[in-house]
């Protein structure tokens, strides 16, 4: 089973915030930041690209 889509809700969030997601599969992390179900584990990931990662407040609606 892969631990993206395992019915555990907690292996997944843990899935979404291992940094070599951003590494291996960055089209995949870009599919968990819009999900909102791992999208907090996934803006954790410290594989998220720095520049990537300050669009991340923006597109949630924050006031700078």
């Amino acid at each position: 089973m892969e631990p993206l889509t395992d019915p555990d809700e907690r292996v997944r969030r843990a899935a979404a915030a291992n940094p070599l997601l951003a590494r291996d599969a960055p089209g995949t992390l870009e599919a968990l930041l819009q999900d909102p179900a791992t999208a907090e584990a996934a803006a954790a990931d410290p594989g998220l690209p720095a520049i990537r990662l300050h669009t991340l407040p923006d597109a949630a609606g924050l006031p700078r």
